[in-house]
């Protein structure tokens, strides 16, 4: 895209243009690494512990990006009046994932739980609610290492989430990792819509060349891996010398 094209378009729409790129870019990382992390064989103790530690950080991670997500929109759309704008210039598959995504966040929702006491704060009150005599004792271990990356304290991993899954639903484990995954993404799929579908508009309206057409250049970038056939590991060896770059 030529730099002047960005240049000239007004400063509330280039702000919201870069943020949400910004954004969606953000949580769908965070949305594949915590598909892969999910990916392994628990054949041992050990084996489950870490990938559970691993893929928990990254759901946490990823429901508190997509309310800071929403925030942005608040903010920088609908505050800002630009939805007025642009409502009208959005696709159908925008339209109706934004007004998902404004029936799920004006009301309690599971995303703005997590993220309140467990993404991005440590919540004291959470953890002191928790009974230790009701805690499986198999789960209650630490694997230590020469190297930090590798080393687990996984007993308190379990204790942060015993006390995540039973605030989403109490007594219901399972059911409470379902339904996080489940919302997760959704929300994930709506913010894509929305936010392409805002910037898709913007491009339209601002980014044109001279003869009408919106930049676009097909790129070739060989074999793609299979989504299914990648494992995330936790445990990992490095070749590099502590205190190097390369």
């Amino acid at each position: 895209m030529k730099r002047e094209r960005i240049a000239q378009m007004p400063e509330k729409e280039r702000t919201l243009f870069f943020l949400l790129g910004h954004a969606i870019n953000e949580i769908n990382v965070l949305n594949k690494l915590f598909y892969l992390s999910n990916q392994y064989e628990a054949s041992d103790n050990w084996r489950r512990h870490a990938h559970l530690t691993q893929g928990l950080v990254l759901a946490r991670t990823l429901t508190g990006k997509l309310w800071e997500a929403w925030k942005l929109l608040t903010k920088a759309y609908f505050d800002t009046k630009l939805s007025k704008d642009y409502h009208a210039k959005l696709n159908e598959e925008a339209k109706n994932s934004l007004k998902s995504l404004r029936k799920y966040f004006n009301r309690d929702n599971l995303i703005k739980t997590v993220r309140n006491s467990f993404s991005f704060h440590y919540d004291i009150n959470e953890i002191s609610k928790l009974v230790p005599e009701e805690f499986n004792p198999d789960e209650l271990i630490s694997y230590m290492s020469e190297t930090n990356g590798n080393t687990l304290f996984y007993l308190s991993e379990y204790a942060v989430n015993v006390a995540l899954l039973d605030s989403i639903s109490p007594g219901d484990p399972a059911g409470a990792m379902e339904a996080l995954i489940k919302e997760s993404s959704e929300v994930v799929r709506w913010f894509n819509e929305t936010a392409q579908g805002i910037m898709v508009a913007a491009a339209e309206e601002y980014l044109r060349e001279d003869d009408g057409s919106v930049p676009l250049e097909a790129i070739d970038i060989g074999p793609v891996p299979v989504a299914e056939e990648i494992r995330l590991p936790f445990f990992l060896e490095s070749t590099l010398k502590p205190g190097t770059t390369e």
